[in-house]
């Protein structure tokens, strides 16, 4: 049986959690597409809570972009983030970005924090 549990933060539930929170900082990393997918293929094939995923890259492929995995829409999640990357208590990362320039992010961590 190939069941699909689809987990989805919707915007306005986004907003209250950070209207409540807001006193709070959150730190969010974002991946390239490219890099989420191949990923997501391979914990699906090797590491999965779920038992082992013996489907094709193609399947797994049209799963994720059509935000049928047990995990919910990835893009939804993304961008229920990006849409709150100007906010005062929010930083919105690349994960290539810190990979390219770690001292320079790891500053922008820190000014965000208010460590510097």
């Amino acid at each position: 049986m190939n069941t699909t549990v689809t987990a989805k933060l919707t915007n306005t539930k986004t907003e209250q959690q950070f209207k409540l929170r807001n006193k709070c900082r959150y730190i969010y990393i974002a991946r390239n597409t490219k890099d989420v997918i191949t990923s997501y293929f391979h914990f699906e094939k090797e590491k999965s809570r779920s038992g082992f995923y013996s489907g094709d890259w193609d399947h797994c492929f049209e799963l994720l972009v059509g935000g049928k995995v047990q995990r919910g829409d990835w893009f939804d999640h993304v961008h229920s983030w990006w849409e709150h990357k100007d906010a005062d208590n929010i930083l919105f990362l690349r994960y290539e970005n810190l990979k390219l320039d770690l001292d320079g992010e790891l500053s922008n961590i820190s000014a965000f924090l208010g460590l510097t």
